[in-house]
């Protein structure tokens, strides 16, 4: 009895403690912050701004003065287990809700936890209501105990709720087994019970779910695969058929090409842009004898192929950082825009684009990025380092290229980092996308045209 008057009290004091943090202004008890690596960077690009950890800090202190600070935790597993590490951390308190009397989660939580001296646990419990105040916010969480009956309030700001994961397999459901919590049935080396189906990764029944696991699987389930693959060969008889490469005389009067260098489903949706473009351009190759130029040869002859608007020339002038494609208007002027390398991968649509800005109509801009975009009068040259691979590079080529294709005096020209590593070794690159501005500023990250714009106007 002395025990849950104690624990009556602690709540109550919790519950008046919250009411003072209210009056302090605060729409919320607790607040739980996820720093990412721009937003430690401020203003400098890359790396960690001490300014922004000063100011980080100082807000940090503030909340904590004001005992800002409680949360709970609904769970059993390795998820629960892992946020109430990390909530204790920052929180004077934290309730971890259990429907069992032991947690499911591996050894290690266990002996974490163990050593923590502000985290309580309440076995056998389940949470039945949220308990809310006059403005809808959370103030508590009604648990009841599934052994006893009773019923217990706790004080709270927060609430957790890491009870797992449903997989994504109701598409499946008739088609293949699965288990109660939605998981494909499928044995160690991924097969389901329908065979030639394979099933690998975290959504198949298995004891642990990690990044290694599921790579392993992927492994397994592939090796698998080949040999019922080659199983059924033997079965049918029937062997896959290579795809017949033909040969197609160069449109700029080379060797023979192979023929098919995009997939036809490419190919379709690229006629339908070029079909918008407004005005015909000019493909200006500068190339070696290296096997990259050759591959650049034949992807922009194979982009001519689907439209009049293009047209490809291989220029006799040397230049530097070779091969690359210049972009040039109907009467030869250069519009700005070029790439060295290969535009392939994420770039291949950024190339496209910067085709489509170039001829018009181009992509549609409100009057105010216009506005800028013609203000800019200074002689400008960008250079985007990128890799092909890179998924956040595109945004700032088709935005520096854009603005390159409205304005004569910018100049923006994409480099794949993979075949100019000298250059990587200038500008001491150290990521992608990594901008350089009239060779002499090195920034990094991502950016959106206006982003772009408000660096290119500080250098006015």
């Amino acid at each position: 009895m002395a025990e849950d008057r104690a624990k009556a009290e602690e709540n109550v004091e919790e519950l008046e403690k919250w009411a003072r943090v209210r009056e302090r202004g605060y729409a919320y008890p607790r607040v739980l912050l996820k720093l990412s690596g721009e937003a430690l960077a401020g203003d400098v690009g890359y790396g960690i701004d001490p300014k922004v950890v000063d100011a980080l800090a100082d807000e940090i202190a503030d909340i904590v003065e004001d005992e800002v600070e409680v949360a709970v935790v609904v769970g059993g597993g390795n998820t629960a287990a892992a946020d109430v590490i990390y909530l204790a951390r920052i929180c004077r308190k934290v309730y971890l809700v259990h429907r069992r009397d032991k947690l499911r989660a591996t050894a290690i939580y266990h002996e974490r936890l163990r050593e923590l001296g502000n985290v309580e646990f309440c076995w056998d419990s389940i949470a039945e209501e949220f308990i809310a105040g006059e403005n809808g916010r959370v103030t508590g969480l009604k648990l009841r105990n599934v052994k006893t009956g009773d019923e217990r309030v706790l004080a709270a700001s927060a609430v957790f709720i890491a009870i797992g994961m449903r997989p994504y397999t109701a598409f499946l459901e008739g088609d293949l087994e699965t288990d109660g919590g939605g998981y494909i049935v499928a044995d160690a080396m991924g097969r389901t019970t329908m065979p030639g189906v394979f099933a690998a990764g975290d959504v198949r029944t298995k004891e642990l779910r990690q990044v290694v696991t599921a790579v392993g699987d992927g492994a397994k389930a592939a090796t698998a695969l080949e040999k019922y693959a080659a199983a059924m060969q033997e079965k049918t008889g029937l062997r896959p058929q290579k795809p017949e490469i033909k040969e197609t005389k160069s449109a700029s009067g080379g060797e023979a090409q192979p023929e098919g260098v995009l997939p036809q489903q490419v190919m379709q949706q690229l006629e339908a842009v070029f079909e918008r473009m407004q005005e015909p351009l000019i493909l200006e190759l500068y190339l070696d004898e290296k096997a990259i130029s050759t591959e650049l040869r034949s992807y922009m002859e194979e982009l001519a192929q689907l439209t009049p608007k293009l047209t490809v020339r291989k220029s006799t002038d040397g230049a530097e950082h070779v091969p690359l494609v210049r972009v040039l208007r109907s009467d030869g002027s250069d519009s700005g825009l070029a790439f060295h390398g290969v535009p392939g991968g994420h770039e291949f649509t950024s190339f496209i684009m910067g085709l489509y800005n170039v001829a018009g109509p181009g992509q549609a801009l409100d009057e105010e990025t216009m506005d800028r975009i013609k203000a800019l009068d200074a002689p400008t040259d960008m250079q985007i380092f990128v890799s092909l691979s890179c998924t956040m590079c595109p945004e700032l080529v088709i935005a520096a290229q854009h603005i390159a294709a409205l304005n004569p005096n910018v100049r923006a020209e994409a480099y794949d980092l993979n075949h100019f590593p000298a250059l990587k070794e200038t500008y001491n690159v150290m990521s992608v996308p990594c901008l350089v501005l009239n060779s002499e500023k090195v920034l990094f990250g991502k950016k959106s045209i206006s982003q772009l714009l408000d660096t290119l106007e500080q250098q006015e």
